[in-house]
């Protein structure tokens, strides 16, 4: 009888796994098609920007020019921290965030990346800290600006705010010891590591062990769901 009791454990333990390891896949599917979707309501507000450039004249265009398009385009997108113009040499020009005008990107992999490439490509750059209080990690995301010649001139890029979609990943229901998280690759000299937010207290961290991923290769980002077999 213990012996059959054993095995009848043991059979219902990896049918529990085998429905909750299903279960985080279909959430995983389900986010990473929100996240996705977050993304390309960014990427259409940047196409948006780089044609406008073009007609006033790029980067260095008077910034009352600037103004009113960048205005617009942030607002039309969910979760976004800051519109950002540089010039061709990564000075940054004109801003929705007026702090960090005058400040070079030269140095940050988003624009050398878009600054080298030639293809009109959507880029994500590293997670960083925003300037303003309370401070909070954003997503970069850009696209290149060129002339009538399809000449270099600089970069327009846009920031997301994973910590506003907490409210929304919040009633995701994982269990009481389930997290929902989110990665992104981040370049430490010539290596990359994968830094995340677990999204019920969107710190960023390194340890992630056991959860369900999906992967954009599009975006470089990850979603995921990790859910403990005893909830």
């Amino acid at each position: 009888f213990t012996a059959l009791r054993i095995v009848d454990l043991v059979w219902w333990r990896a049918q529990t796994l085998a429905a909750a390891d299903a279960r985080a896949t279909n959430l995983s599917l389900i986010l990473s098609e929100y996240l996705r979707e977050l993304f390309a309501e960014g990427d259409a507000s940047l196409r948006q920007v780089t044609q406008y450039s073009r007609r006033i004249g790029g980067p260095s265009a008077a910034g009352d020019q600037w103004d009113s398009i960048l205005g617009s385009a942030a607002a039309g997108v969910a979760a976004v921290g800051s519109i950002t113009i540089t010039d061709s040499s990564g000075l940054i020009t004109h801003s929705t965030q007026p702090l960090i005008v005058g400040q070079s990107r030269a140095d940050q992999f988003i624009f050398k990346r878009l600054a080298s490439q030639t293809a009109d490509d959507l880029v994500i750059g590293e997670p960083y800290l925003s300037v303003r209080e309370p401070r909070t990690y954003l997503i970069p995301m850009g696209r290149r600006l060129t002339d009538d010649h399809h000449a270099f001139v600089g970069t327009v890029t846009l920031t997301v705010i994973p910590a506003s979609q907490r409210p929304f990943f919040g009633t995701v229901d994982v269990g009481r010891r389930g997290v929902v998280w989110v990665l992104a690759p981040v370049r430490f000299g010539d290596e990359t590591a994968k830094v995340g937010w677990a999204w019920r207290d969107l710190r960023p961290d390194g340890c992630f062990g056991g959860g369900r991923l999906t992967y954009d290769r599009h975006l470089g980002v990850l979603a995921g769901t990790q859910r403990y077999a005893d909830e």
